[in-house]
């Protein structure tokens, strides 16, 4: 997925292009998207915690979870 599908005016991401070469475009989080960091926060520390269980898992072998 391209970030240049979350560019509604509603979005959570802001899109701006500058007129250069080679062209330069910049992404960052609008108010709304600036919400969602705590929830996004939490989701990554939850990752983390999950693929360092799974790595002493018996259940998946340690060379598919990098």
């Amino acid at each position: 997925m391209k970030l240049r599908g979350f560019h509604p005016p509603s979005s959570v991401i802001s899109r701006k292009i500058y007129p250069e070469i080679p062209p330069k475009v910049e992404y960052s989080l609008t108010d709304l998207g600036k919400q969602l960091e705590p929830t996004l926060l939490s989701l990554e520390s939850w990752g983390i915690k999950y693929v360092e269980t799974m790595k002493y898992s018996k259940n998946i072998p340690s060379e598919k979870i990098d």
